[in-house]
């Protein structure tokens, strides 16, 4: 186990490290390609970049889980293979852009325009703090006080970037949210019924979605809702669309939020430390009386326990350590009966009660954890019979 945590980790990190080289520089390494001349191509071509993204990533969130969920490997769901071809693809890929590597034109870097507006933003506070007597003329903006030093191209693009940064800061909390369609919000289909019908959704087909939306409502909204929307005379800026975006998103999460309250809801409790969850059904022909004894427990119920009587919830019983005997009186007709059964801490068990010829006698079942997908349920047999049973599902 701590194996295959390690890998884990080591193999995350690795592709956070890929990651912070490909996302930040392929688009603008494919920019530098167009000279300033070709500026409708470079737009053209950041539009197609933009949906060749998209559509690969709808092609690749839809094939993936199938490649998982319908081909078994190892007894179980396919994961290497999974895993094994996007690695392939992206080993390709490598090989397709190394090939071409003469041909790119390669811009030499000028500085580092982080380190540059850092620079500007902490002279200009530091200069306004050397500065503050009452003697010295005030400037129109905090980011004049480093005219000093830095040209006023600069500081004019640093006064832009800080208005734009205040759009930015509720953007962590929404990416914190959105990255959560690979995470949190795949697991919780695995616990909703994905039967459409006529296709069996997989959890972690869901992503699929997203870049599916995203190639339908850009022509969607460009070619037609805000054409429709300029023709009524509405001012939708580029300000207003974000604030409408923003609006969606977060009615979007708190759907999000009220399903999983609702799942939540739905799922039993799980006993805590030193507790178990116990049950009784009576498969007798009467009544039973079932009284657990020991000083903090006793009977189950305070009326007896009818035959084949549903049970209307589980009883917490406590335990004095991890693992205890516990010892139950059960009552039938004039027979009473001693039993003892030992039961480990969280955990469920069902007591089965059985009639014997004259005699009763009973047996304890723990609850096994069943972990299913797409919303299933997971069904127990337990025959009492002294024969085989055949039990067909249609």
């Amino acid at each position: 186990q701590m194996v295959h945590t390690v890998l884990s980790l080591v193999g995350l990190s690795l592709i956070a490290l890929g990651t912070g080289g490909i996302k930040p520089c392929v688009a603008a390494f494919g920019g530098d390609q167009f000279e300033e001349k070709h500026a409708e191509e470079r737009t053209r071509y950041f539009s197609v970049f933009y949906l060749s993204i998209n559509a690969g990533s709808l092609i690749s969130t839809f094939i993936t889980p199938m490649l998982r969920g319908d081909v078994q490997c190892f007894g179980e769901d396919c994961y290497a293979l999974a895993f094994g071809v996007p690695g392939l693809l992206m080993v390709i890929a490598l090989v397709v852009f190394s090939m071409g590597s003469k041909i790119y034109r390669k811009p030499p870097p000028e500085g580092n325009i982080v380190t540059q507006v850092a620079k500007c933003i902490w002279f200009a506070i530091s200069n306004r703090f050397n500065n503050r007597s009452g003697d010295i003329p005030k400037r129109q903006h905090w980011l004049d006080w480093a005219a000093e030093k830095y040209p006023k191209q600069l500081i004019m693009d640093v006064k832009a970037l800080t208005r734009v940064l205040f759009l930015y800061i509720p953007l962590p909390m929404f990416w914190a949210l959105l990255d959560q369609q690979g995470s949190r919000w795949t697991l919780q289909a695995t616990r909703m019924n994905g039967n459409l019908g006529f296709f069996v959704l997989q959890p972690d087909q869901m992503q699929v979605l997203n870049p599916l939306l995203v190639l339908i409502f850009i022509p969607l909204f460009d070619l037609v809702i805000y054409r429709l929307v300029s023709k009524c005379g509405i001012n939708f800026s580029s300000l207003r669309k974000m604030a409408v975006g923003m609006i969606l998103a977060s009615l979007a999460f708190a759907v999000a939020a009220a399903v999983e309250i609702k799942i939540d809801r739905m799922t039993p409790l799980q006993p805590g430390s030193q507790k178990i969850f116990l049950q009784a059904l009576n498969l007798a022909d009467d009544e039973v009386k079932v009284t657990v004894l020991g000083d903090e427990n006793n009977t189950l119920l305070e009326e007896s326990i009818k035959s084949f009587q549903k049970m209307p919830h589980y009883a917490q019983l406590h335990l004095k350590t991890k693992s205890q005997d516990f010892h139950f009186y059960l009552k039938y007709h004039n027979l009473s009966v001693y039993t003892k059964h030992s039961m480990e801490e969280k955990n469920w068990y069902s007591l089965i009660i059985l009639e014997d010829g004259k005699n009763i006698s009973s047996m304890m079942v723990k609850v096994e954890e069943n972990k299913t997908t797409n919303g299933m349920t997971a069904v127990r047999f337990i025959n009492t019979l002294r024969k085989e049973v055949n039990i067909s599902l249609g």
